[in-house]
């Protein structure tokens, strides 16, 4: 899959190029811009093979207790609901390997799917990550519903980078007729782009993103 990084160039007074992304805390320093976006784009690489592969483990389960392939996450109440039935889970789409038994005594599904959703996870064909669990909403973001969820690492607000309480930028954020859910809320990087570009802050440098792929 691909996932973006928003990252935000600066030319400081010495110098030297500032690249730096809020949502990772990663920031370098360069001679050129070139030189600070390769860097930089370095960094996401091994932000993602430790800190986002850490995060995903968390969310997907264990070796013991595995996320339902069948299971959908409602939010921002995480229900988890089932795909197969539309009706709120019995176990959460928890699947108890150890328990099968229970699973099956259960999960609502019948009895074929019951099967072939064990002998999924117990093959390895499915370890437990879910699309939209761990996953933080764009406001702005249009389609389908769960496009609008990006990773920690993806969303980032304006405060991160502007001074919110600025009289001079609250008056041009009310005048540029931006979506004002984008003032307080957290945005991809396609649509925290947009935003910038509408607002022509031009002090602040200019803003980029870094897309990598990533293999859970």
């Amino acid at each position: 899959m691909k996932l973006k990084f928003l990252v935000n160039i600066q030319n400081t007074e010495n110098g030297k190029w500032v690249a730096r992304c809020a949502s990772t805390k990663i920031q370098v320093e360069c001679a050129s811009k070139e030189e600070a976006l390769e860097k930089i784009k370095q960094q996401f690489e091994q932000y993602l093979s430790l800190d986002a592969i850490h995060y995903l483990s968390e969310w997907k389960g264990n070796d013991s207790i595995v996320n339902c392939p069948e299971g959908k996450i409602l939010l921002p109440v995480d229900i988890w609901k089932c795909k197969l039935t539309g009706e709120t889970c019995p176990t959460q789409a928890q699947v108890f390997v150890t328990e099968e038994d229970e699973f099956r005594l259960k999960c609502s599904a019948d009895e074929k799917k019951k099967e072939q959703i064990l002998n999924t996870i117990k093959g390895n064909k499915y370890n437990g990550f879910h699309h939209v669990a761990g996953r933080l909403k764009c406001v702005l973001c249009i389609g389908k519903e769960y496009e609008k969820y990006h990773y920690p690492w993806e969303i980032n607000s304006l405060s991160q980078y502007i001074d919110l309480l600025n009289d001079n930028f609250r008056v041009r954020f009310l005048r540029s007729g931006i979506d004002q859910s984008a003032y307080g809320f957290g945005l991809c990087a396609d649509c925290f782009i947009g935003v910038i570009s509408k607002l022509n802050l031009t002090t602040l440098g200019s803003f980029e993103k870094i897309v990598l792929d990533f293999y859970r």
